[in-house]
């Protein structure tokens, strides 16, 4: 199951296979789809607007979700297609939600954050930093971290950006559970209307 934020009109479609691969994209392709395998706990793509980190995002929740799991059965083994939580969220989208549902009295979403299978969050550095968000997010990665839980991260900030906005904390152990990808080349949607 792939809960969270919609990914929206425009992302509707995007897959692993409509993607447009070059030499600047395919060792993302890569780090995506050993998250899926769980041969690496996380990924953290990087890179200016327009390369296609969301896409990839959405494309490795797509995937993550469909993962074949088998089972035995009366002794036998069976390939089973079981449906695996999956939550992808833009940061301001989560924040924003985040923040209704507390003055609720409530926590639904961010509870979903801390325990599904696979935590998508895109976009991370557009939000303001302030220390109430500052301190979500750490909850959140510190708990997944330590119960070993999968991450994939877009932003659009360097890793030296990243270790300014969100301290070394933090940044030590995305690096030492996650494979950081720089994603490069042009903005894609300049390039369609020059």
């Amino acid at each position: 199951m792939i809960g969270g934020a919609s990914f929206g009109k425009r992302f509707q479609n995007s897959s692993f296979e409509n993607f447009n691969i070059n030499e600047n994209t395919q060792l993302a392709i890569d780090a995506c789809r050993n998250v899926i395998e769980g041969i690496k706990e996380g990924v953290i793509l990087t890179g200016p607007v327009g390369v296609g980190k969301t896409h990839l995002l959405i494309a490795t929740a797509r995937a993550f979700n469909k993962t074949a799991n088998g089972e035995m059965k009366d002794g036998v083994f069976q390939e089973t297609q079981k449906s695996r939580n999956v939550q992808y969220w833009p940061i301001l989208d989560l924040i924003e939600r985040i923040k209704q549902e507390i003055d609720k009295g409530e926590a639904l979403v961010l509870q979903r954050c801390l325990n599904c299978d696979l935590f998508i969050l895109d976009d991370v550095g557009a939000e303001r930093s302030t220390g109430w968000i500052m301190e979500k997010l750490t909850y959140v990665f510190d708990w997944r971290y330590r119960n070993q839980l999968s991450i994939a991260i877009g932003t659009n900030l360097t890793i030296k950006e990243l270790l300014e906005k969100y301290g070394e904390r933090l940044i030590s152990r995305w690096a030492e559970t996650c494979k950081v990808i720089s994603v490069n080349g042009d903005d894609y949607r300049l390039k369609e209307n020059s």
